[in-house]
């Protein structure tokens, strides 16, 4: 059996960062302004690799409902998802994904 040495630092950074992402979303949620959380979240370097792709695509979805629904954003997030390659990334996840 292999021994792996898990980064505590890089470990908890990374957690720490789902936690901001998981916390964009309640506040845009809430009717917020979050164009200072979106920024910060597109600067972290803690989303690497496949994850990184998939928290884009995430985050292109906050844009766009933080936009006012910008068109503009609507093609990233589509630029993204098409990327990503994942069926449930379709038009109609990122229009209702506020949706009860």
């Amino acid at each position: 059996m292999m021994n792996y040495k898990i980064s505590k630092p890089y470990y908890q950074e990374y957690h720490y960062s789902l936690f901001e992402l998981r916390d964009a979303i309640l506040l845009l949620e809430s009717g917020q302004n979050i164009d200072k959380e979106i920024d910060h979240l597109k600067e972290k370097t803690m989303f690497r690799n496949s994850h990184r792709d998939f928290i884009e695509v995430i985050i292109s979805i906050l844009e766009y409902h933080n936009s006012g629904k910008n068109e503009a954003k609507h093609k990233n997030y589509t630029n993204l998802s098409q990327k990503v390659n994942y069926p449930i990334f379709d038009k109609a996840y990122c229009f209702n994904y506020f949706d009860s």
